[in-house]
């Protein structure tokens, strides 16, 4: 049976970076936070902009129906594992909008290879076997109120 054609396919240059290369710890209102790196972030932003010019440039809508991922990821050197490198671009994918939510993303292929010259990742979406995939367009998120999270404290002791 031959292989279904790819929803899209997406190449994003740069040398991609795991989430959790040297994470950074900090404090905020007296507790303590672990934060990406800036190397991560850096990532991140450049990736997300060129996933979602590569998407909408070529009039794809945000997918919101489950979908598989191949992704070839090509490294500088032979350094990380492959599930910190998808987690990553899972991020990217969510954060650029090109999935709605990264949960959505129900099978997963990746492999790693090294080119020092021109690294990069190249990203295939295929429809689930079996499921239609949805598409809608997209709308500007609206922001959530933050809602106090409770905190349970002991009874105090009468002495």
């Amino acid at each position: 049976m031959p292989e279904p054609a790819p929803i899209g396919r997406l190449t994003i240059l740069g040398r991609p970076v795991t989430k959790k290369n040297s994470q950074k710890p900090i404090w905020v209102r007296g507790k303590l936070r672990i934060i990406p790196s800036k190397a991560y972030r850096s990532w991140i932003g450049g990736a997300k902009l060129q996933a979602q010019a590569q998407w909408f440039g070529h009039g794809h809508k945000m997918l919101v129906a489950p979908v598989q991922l191949r992704a070839t990821i090509f490294r500088a050197a032979n350094v990380g594992d492959v599930d910190n490198y998808l987690a990553a671009l899972f991020d990217c994918l969510q954060a650029a909008r090109v999935v709605e939510n990264d949960r959505l993303i129900m099978q997963a292929t990746g492999t790693l290879a090294k080119d020092a010259v021109r690294p990069r990742v190249e990203v295939e979406l295929f429809e689930m076997v079996g499921m239609r995939v949805e598409l809608r367009t997209v709308k500007p998120r609206k922001r959530r109120r933050a809602v106090p999270k409770l905190k349970l404290v002991p009874p105090r002791r009468r002495g």
